[in-house]
């Protein structure tokens, strides 16, 4: 019975990460969350409405910043349905994860992103061996995509693949086994970032490691292996001649403009907005997730989310949560990519929110336990009462 309720919603979360690398319109990604995932989340807490106490008590201090930052990111009253579109990807996962439907989704979006990494290599090789040039990865099915989208969704994945399924394995057999495990994540996190040329996707893979490191107790003696390894790699192989090409990506002047802006025409209080500037004169958004926010929203959504972050990073850290680690990726790329954290459906919502709420989740286990509990305590008294 269980399997015939979460299978559609499961399904869907595996469908939603992996529209992420299909040629699909917005709509249609925004569609499968919605059906397949916002829908059956707001049916199964509104089944059981008398024990929403328990997560309003235990997640205040989640959802009270996205209902605040969801007000002052609104244009107009539609927009307003984007904090309870985050709401509802939260608990959605929280429904799936009382039988671990989340984890069987997110492994079988991993493996797919594996496959899909392996198929792009060699395919990239084999351009390479037609042109003699290692170019930019940025085609798939006909379709211009996003390379660095791409590639963070792609590191998101060998982490979690790492964390709970190689690393556990490895664990069992001798230390040395996950050194060496570490180290063949690390080339293929390269790899990806190479491919794509993301240096963001490295930037978050750095985050990652080095609080991975910390977490294990093994940031001198493997940081300082990995530190050596890609100094001598990356040279070996042309890779950092090939990371460099792009530049700065004009992030500096990027940034300086928005910050001008910000101060001298529309006010650190108020923001400015979900405006049509274009930065430096070109581009369409911040390209810093953090810098968007404080742009977007001003100093009170800037305080909201710092909030948020401080009591997210120090519940995280206390519970030594595995999804934090993942979350890292996300959170380290964000310093150079994105156009703020409160959007519609995009790929910030895999590789940035959706480990971030796991980690939530997987932080409060004392919450979460006593929420199914007063839900099953709920349904014993209303099948007593049929009885009766």
């Amino acid at each position: 019975m269980r399997h015939l309720r979460y299978g559609f919603p499961a399904a869907s979360l595996l469908f939603f990460c992996v529209a992420f690398y299909l040629p699909l319109s917005s709509k249609a990604i925004n569609n499968i969350f919605y059906i397949g995932l916002a829908a059956p989340a707001l049916g199964w807490l509104l089944w059981r409405p008398r024990a929403l106490d328990v997560l309003a008590r235990g997640f205040a201090w989640v959802i009270f910043p996205l209902i605040g930052m969801s007000l002052l990111a609104a244009g107009s009253l539609a927009d307003l349905k984007a904090g309870l579109y985050f709401l509802l990807f939260l608990f959605g996962l929280l429904m799936l994860d009382e039988g671990q439907y989340a984890k069987r989704s997110i492994t079988a979006f991993a493996i797919l992103s594996v496959l899909l990494l392996c198929y792009l290599s060699f395919d990239w090789a084999m351009i390479r061996l037609e042109t003699g040039q290692w170019i930019r990865y940025h085609h798939l099915l006909g379709e211009v995509i996003n390379p660095v989208h791409f590639a963070l969704l792609i590191t998101t994945a060998l982490a979690f693949l790492w964390l709970f399924h190689a690393e556990p394995w490895l664990s069992r057999y001798d230390k040395r086994y996950v050194m060496a495990g570490f180290t063949v994540l690390t080339c293929l996190v390269l790899l990806s970032a190479t491919l794509f040329q993301a240096r963001s996707a490295l930037l978050g893979f750095g985050l990652f490691t080095a609080a991975y490191l910390f977490q294990r107790k093994m940031l001198l003696p493997m940081g300082a292996a990995l530190l050596v390894a890609g100094l001598l790699l990356l040279p070996l192989l042309s890779l950092d001649e090939l990371l460099a090409e792009r530049g700065t990506s004009y992030r500096p002047e990027i940034w300086a403009d928005t910050l001008h802006r910000l101060r001298h025409d529309c006010g650190l209080i108020a923001g400015c907005g979900t405006d049509d500037h274009l930065f430096a004169g070109r581009f369409p958004h911040p390209h810093n997730g953090y810098l968007a926010t404080l742009y977007q929203m001003g100093l009170p959504g800037f305080a909201l989310f710092t909030a948020f972050a401080a009591v997210f990073i120090w519940r995280s850290s206390k519970a030594r949560s595995r999804w934090a680690l993942i979350a890292w990726i996300g959170w380290g790329a964000l310093l150079t990519t994105s156009n703020g954290m409160f959007t519609s459906p995009k790929p910030l919502w895999i590789y940035f929110w959706l480990p971030t709420f796991l980690a939530i989740l997987e932080s409060q286990p004392n919450t979460v336990r006593d929420y199914f509990a007063k839900r099953h305590a709920l349904s014993a008294e209303q099948r007593a009462r049929r009885a009766g």
